[in-house]
């Protein structure tokens, strides 16, 4: 129950710092660090993935209520949690399967080389759907690259940044 409540307080944290103040900011107009993913990419191994996917759906929900979209973000989160279903195992240390279920994906519990390359993969399938379901049309393909790898470098930053600093406590 204590850790439901952790997580809950910090859905809230960051939703709020996202909507409030993430969204205003823009790396040359084209990336925005939306460091809501890094909520989905905390989910514990072992939850259900079914639960995943509606923690995935609902985030999104709340970040499009929040901005007054219509689904998009809902959309690219739900993604995202699939991509997270998918790959978890794949990134998953081979030790002791066990043993890492009961854990949250972090560097300390898949190492730096891992934890990056499996955040980086839930990161951009969410960035990838988010900016392709907004621009509804691959007719400025290169515009909609341009912010997928701008937002994704600046949001892989901020979640590799806030790791760093948990995993130094």
């Amino acid at each position: 129950m204590k850790r439901l409540m952790q997580y809950i307080g910090l859905f809230v944290l960051i939703v709020a710092i996202q909507v409030l103040i993430l969204n205003n900011v823009n790396v040359n107009g084209f990336g925005t660090p939306l460091v809501y993913v890094g909520l989905i990419i905390a989910l514990p191994y072992a939850l259900n993935r079914s639960v995943k996917l509606l923690i995935g759906f609902l985030l999104g929900a709340v970040i499009d209520l929040s901005v007054g979209c219509a689904g998009v973000h809902a959309a690219a989160t739900t993604a995202a949690s699939m991509a997270y279903v998918l790959s978890a195992d794949f990134f998953m240390p081979n030790e002791d399967k066990r043993l890492y279920a009961l854990m949250t994906p972090s560097p300390m519990s898949m190492g730096w080389g891992q934890f990056v390359r499996f955040a980086l993969v839930v990161v951009l399938v969410h960035h990838t759907v988010l900016y392709a379901v907004e621009a509804m049309s691959l007719a400025h393909v290169l515009f909609l690259i341009i912010r997928i790898v701008l937002s994704g470098v600046t949001t892989m930053a901020l979640i590799l940044v806030t790791e760093y600093y948990i995993s130094r406590q």
